[in-house]
């Protein structure tokens, strides 16, 4: 590694080592190899760069020829996420001979075209407004519409753009997959104007269904990460929507008897939404 802070593809390459110390408990250089396209003296550099960065985190084993972790290895590089780990690593991180080592519970994609997610991206990056021809389901028709794009949400099952509705005078969530084209960049008129609901972040309070025996309570509790018997989950106001459905929470958060609300599996209850805050807009 070069003097100084290391490039984006260098600090990838370490990342990745660490991830596998970390969760299969050995790398050699033939994992680096195979997995970033590199030469052989490069993986050495970058095993010999990552023992200089975290010493103590790992030894070189002579006998099998790779790096082992230490039993109190600390990374220092990536905080630990199963997940997202497994998912950087892919199936370098499996142990030898698996099929499979991890399996996600499979829903049916919905269809987002890539080329209007492209417009949309770039509209909201020029601060432009576009056209697009959206379906609407209370009307059953598709028609145009001109919007200003500005940011993105992931429900878990489909992408929407959060954009400024110059139609309706207000910001509101789009389904890409319910667009039928996009067309007509221009200035954007309103591009000054602050999404206050993007911008402020709340905090969902989850607990057990107070009904549930104690077993069951501590069960929950170890599940979600409860301290105190309580979640206390920030959200983006514009995404408490799509993070309660997440939960199985259905129904209507926004009136005002709303809360406290049981999930569609009489497991969890949302007893509150509680620290608002805004943050800094960009």
């Amino acid at each position: 590694m070069s003097s100084g802070e290391p490039s984006w593809s260098e600090r990838a390459r370490l990342c990745f080592v660490e991830r596998l110390l970390f969760w299969r408990g050995y790398i050699n250089r033939r994992d680096l190899m195979k997995h970033f396209r590199i030469s052989a003296p490069q993986a050495t550099n970058d095993l010999v760069t990552y023992t200089t960065l975290a010493p103590g985190n790992c030894a070189y084993n002579v006998r099998s020829k790779r790096y082992e972790a230490a039993a109190g290895m600390a990374p220092v590089l990536v905080e630990p996420d199963f997940g997202r780990d497994m998912e950087a690593t892919q199936t370098a991180a499996w142990p030898e001979g698996a099929v499979d080592f991890v399996a996600r519970a499979e829903r049916p994609p919905r269809v987002a075209s890539t080329e209007h997610l492209r417009a949309l991206a770039l509209a909201a990056h020029r601060r432009e407004s576009v056209e697009v021809r959206y379906f609407s389901i209370s009307s059953g028709k598709a028609a145009w519409r001109r919007i200003s794009p500005r940011t993105f949400g992931h429900d878990g099952l489909r992408w929407h753009v959060r954009a400024y509705c110059h139609g309706r005078g207000e910001f509101r969530d789009f389904v890409v997959g319910r667009m039928k084209g996009v067309r007509s960049p221009a200035p954007c008129p309103v591009a000054d104007t602050v999404d206050r609901e993007w911008t402020k972040t709340v905090v969902m309070e989850i607990e057990p269904a107070p009904d549930l025996d104690a077993n069951r309570r501590k069960a929950l509790e170890m599940d979600y990460g409860m301290k105190r018997g309580r979640l206390r989950l920030p959200v983006t106001m514009a995404m408490l929507t799509y993070t309660a459905r997440r939960f199985g929470f259905v129904g209507d958060w926004r009136e005002p008897d709303a809360l406290p609300m049981l999930n569609e599996l009489k497991e969890l209850v949302w007893t509150a939404v509680t620290k608002e805050k805004h943050r800094a807009v960009q």
